[in-house]
């Protein structure tokens, strides 16, 4: 998909504060000059500000210019999304870590309740072949919890689990599918132990794999 002249800015931006051009606590170059540099018009290069502003990797200070966060302190999830997309396997071990975490943390409340919650069964019929089979599986019972918010948070992250799906899919480890099954099985069963072992299971599997292939990428793009 072509991007707006505002996304091309925007990706360029973020390409240099996270390459070193731009220090946390810098004031980037004014609109008038990054205009004549990047070779847009101020009010693109204005829109691609709101942007970032809106990422929280920078703040519109009035009368001052544009001051680059630390994201880690005022970063949005839709940061991460561009951060992912634009360097995939180069955005460093720990925050793919962190993402698995993050992932797991929220999708074993959601099973938990899940389990819990009588009223909610598994009725999806899905063969686990299409890359986006690992989110539709999340999303749905994620769907089908008392907390809208963590149907969100799925969506947040479903560039990254869509990538994973496809890669595990690629290389055809089908451990990861059993495990699924397993999980909706003992859901219904109501077994909170064993539910918990199979989440722990399901993303070792998938961490040892992702990771390997993540340290395997970024060695071979030095």
């Amino acid at each position: 998909m072509r991007l707006s002249a505002e996304e091309q800015v925007e990706k360029t931006l973020i390409q240099g504060i996270f390459g070193g051009d731009y220090n946390v606590g810098d004031y980037l170059p004014p609109e008038r000059k990054l205009a004549d540099h990047l070779g847009f018009s101020r009010p693109v290069i204005h829109k691609a500000m709101i942007r970032l502003e809106g990422k929280g990797l920078v703040t519109i200070v009035p009368r001052q210019g544009v001051l680059v966060n630390d994201y880690r302190e005022s970063g949005k999830l839709e940061l991460l999304e561009s951060l992912y997309e634009m360097f995939k396997w180069k955005i460093g071990i720990e925050m793919h870590r962190s993402i698995l975490e993050f992932v797991k943390e929220n999708l074993t409340r959601v099973l938990m309740e899940a389990l819990r919650n009588k009223t909610i069964s598994y009725k999806m019929n899905i063969a686990f072949e299409n890359e986006e089979d690992l989110f539709r599986w999340m999303h749905h019972y994620a769907m089908a919890s008392q907390n809208v918010v963590y149907a969100m948070l799925f969506n947040e992250f479903k560039t990254g689990i869509v990538n994973v799906s496809a890669f595990l899919i690629a290389e055809e480890h089908n451990d990861y599918q059993l495990i699924r099954m397993e999980i909706d099985a003992v859901i219904q069963r109501g077994e909170e132990v064993k539910l918990l072992e199979l989440i722990d299971e399901l993303f070792d599997t998938i961490e040892n794999l992702w990771i390997r292939r993540c340290e395997d990428e970024a060695q071979s793009s030095r």
